[in-house]
C-alpha cells in the first residue's frame, strides 16, 4: 500500500468514526429529550399539591377519611351525571354504593397527566379543601393550642385585645360577649376547619392569623 493509499483510509477511518460519533450523540440527544419530555408531565396530584386549595382524600381503609368518602359518593349519586364513567352505574338505584369503585377510580386520576383530566371534578369528588389551620401551619405561623391550657396567657391577652381585634372575631363568627380568652379559644377551635373554599376567604384567613396564631408580641 502506497503512503498516498494508507493516507486516505486513515482519513477514511477517521471520517467514519467522527460521523459514528455524531450519530451516537445525536440518537442519545433524541433519547434525552423523550425521557425529559416524560418527567415534564404534571399529573392531577402535581398540581392540587402545587395549588394547595384541596388535598386529595386518603383511598386506604384506614387512612381516616372514610366519612368523607361516604359524603363524596352521595354528592355523586345526586349529581346523576356518572363523570368518571364508573361501572355499574344505575342513576335511578337509590341503594346504589359504589364508594369503593369511586376511590380507586380518584386514585388512578391522581397519577394522570392534569392536562388530560378536569381538575374541577377531582376537587369536586376526590378532594377536600385546605383548612385555615393547615395553611397557617405551611405559612409557618404557630398555630395556638385549643385542645389544652398552652398558651392560657395568649388568649387571656386576646380577650383584653378584642376591642381593637373585634372586626377580626366577626369575621371568625365570634360575636356576643365573648366573657374570657376561653370563648376566644373556643371560637378558634372551630374556625381552624374552615377550608379555602369559605366566602371572602383572604379576609377570613387574615383574620385567623390575626385571632389565632402566635403574635411577635405574645408573652411565650
Amino acid at each position: 500500500m502506497t503512503l498516498t493509499t494508507k493516507l486516505g483510509a486513515s482519513l477514511l477511518a477517521t471520517s467514519s468514526i467522527a460521523g459514528l460519533g455524531y450519530a451516537g450523540s445525536k440518537y442519545f440527544e433524541k433519547d434525552t429529550k423523550k425521557v425529559n419530555t416524560v418527567q415534564q408531565v404534571t399529573t392531577i396530584n402535581d398540581l392540587i399539591t402545587e395549588r394547595y386549595d384541596y388535598i386529595l382524600l386518603n383511598t386506604s381503609d384506614d387512612g381516616g377519611d372514610q366519612d368523607k368518602w361516604s359524603e363524596k359518593w352521595e354528592s355523586y349519586k345526586r349529581a346523576k351525571d356518572n363523570v368518571f364513567n364508573l361501572n355499574g352505574w344505575d342513576a335511578n338505584n337509590a341503594r346504589l354504593d359504589l364508594t369503593n369503585p369511586l376511590k380507586k377510580k380518584c386514585e388512578d386520576l391522581a397519577k394522570e397527566d392534569s392536562a388530560k383530566v378536569s381538575y374541577e371534578n377531582v376537587t369536586k369528588y376526590c378532594a377536600r379543601g385546605v383548612t385555615l389551620e393547615e395553611q397557617a401551619k405551611k405559612d409557618t405561623s404557630e398555630v395556638l393550642n385549643t385542645s389544652n391550657s398552652d398558651h392560657a396567657s395568649v388568649w387571656t391577652k386576646r380577650h383584653g385585645e378584642k376591642g381593637q381585634i373585634d372586626a377580626e372575631l366577626k369575621k371568625l363568627g365570634m360575636t356576643g360577649d365573648l366573657a374570657n380568652g376561653d370563648a376566644i379559644k373556643s371560637g378558634c377551635n372551630n374556625a381552624k376547619s374552615w377550608n379555602k373554599q369559605v366566602n371572602d376567604y383572604p379576609n377570613v384567613y387574615k383574620a385567623y392569623k390575626r385571632v389565632c396564631t402566635r403574635q411577635t408580641n405574645d408573652p411565650k
